[in-house]
Parts: C-alpha cells; structure tokens; sequence
C-alpha cells in the first residue's frame, strides 16, 4: 500500500504520466503470490475480498523465487514482480522505494521499451536473461574509468546556470563518450558493447535515478 501511496502522490512530480499507467503487482511471499491490481482474472488464481485495499487481489500457491525484484509480462500483462522485504533483506521504506524502481520500468513498457530493447538486437526477444548474462567488460579498469569520465562532465552541464560552462562540459563529455565507444568498439566489433551499456543507461541507470528523485520527493513531502 505504500510503494502504491508513494506513486500516486509523488509519481506525478518525478515522471508526468505515470499515475495514468496501469501498475499490476505480483506479490511474492514464502508460501503464496498476491496478484494485485491485474485487470483480467489469472489463470491459477482465486480472487480474494479486497478488504481496505482498493484494489483487486488474486491469490495462489508460491511458483516464483521469493526474492525475486523485477518487472516482466505476467499472461501478456507487464507488472512489478517482487518479493517481501525480509526476503530482499530491505526495510519497509527502502522496499517502497525498491518497488518503485520497478513500477517505473513498467512505465517505460508502457511506453515502447520492449520494441526499443529489440531493435538493439543484442539477444532473444522470447528469453530475456541474455539482460543479466551480457558478458559486458565490467572488469576493464579503464572501461569503469570511462564510464566516469563522461558522467561526470554530462552532470556538470547538467547543473550549471553560465551558458559558457554549460557548452564546455557537454563539448567535453560528447569527447569522453567518443573515447569510451571507440575503446568497446576496439573490444568488441560491431558495437554490442556499446548498445549494451546504452540499455543499461536507459532501463537501469534511470530506474536507479527515479528510485532517488522519489526518496528526495518524499524526504520533501514529509
């Protein structure tokens, strides 16, 4: 009930729209998983009283991992899959929060991320795990030094108020990202690296991001 209070009072402020998007949960506890919010009846399911909750809950036996945190098509539909906050070793407010991160990945579903990922071209479109198994240089000392040094200077540009500043550090983080594609490229032809970290930057990083903007939206409210 919190992760959903957190979003309709604050999502607004972090991503306009969000509120707008259907956000079905599937609630994984030791022995049973909680599909709430689903708009179609689900297969293996039995339907429960909603109680206070104002939302509709279906119920079965436990066939997932209970520590699962993600967010992926269950019957067709993209929802947030995840587990209890003992199982994902988190407090009540960082598992909110946790929730969150992966409600604004079915946002991004809901706004074309499945037919982006596939033009990447980078793995099977029917098993997705080639997203966690990517053999990405993560090890390469000078690939995280990149990664750095075209943040950095992006932030910078980013937060200044003077126009000469604002032209300098993004005239310099365009070079800092040349140098870091060309050194994957020189790693791996055809610029698989490079798509990869591209889709990292845009489902992980501003997940990571939102998760943020959400707890400095809260710390704010309070």
């Amino acid at each position: 009930a919190e992760a959903f209070n957190l979003l309709r009072s604050l999502g607004e402020k972090i991503w306009p729209g969000w509120t707008e998007v259907s956000m079905p949960l599937l609630y994984i506890t030791p022995d049973y998983e909680y599909a709430i919010g689903f708009p179609k009846t689900m297969a293996g399911f039995l339907s429960l009283e909603q109680g206070s909750f104002d939302k509709a809950i279906q119920v079965r036996k436990r066939v997932l991992d209970a520590g699962l945190s993600a967010s992926f098509p269950i019957e067709g539909v993209p929802a947030v899959v995840i587990g209890t906050p003992a199982a994902l070793e988190k407090s009540s407010g960082e598992w909110a929060l946790t929730a969150t991160h992966e409600m604004f990945h079915v946002l991004q579903y809901s706004r074309g991320a499945t037919e982006k990922i596939k033009l990447l071209a980078l793995g099977s479109e029917s098993d997705t795990s080639w997203q966690l198994k990517f053999p990405f240089p993560y090890k390469d000392a000078d690939v995280m030094r990149l990664i750095h040094l075209q943040s950095y200077p992006i932030y910078l540009a980013a937060s200044r108020a003077d126009e000469s500043e604002v032209k300098y550090n993004a005239g310099t983080a365009v070079e800092a990202v040349r140098v870091y594609r060309s050194l994957l490229q020189r790693q791996s032809p055809g610029d698989r690296f490079y798509k990869y970290s591209q889709f990292q930057e845009w489902t992980e990083g501003i997940a990571f991001y939102t998760e943020y903007k959400m707890a400095e939206a809260a710390a704010n409210d309070s």
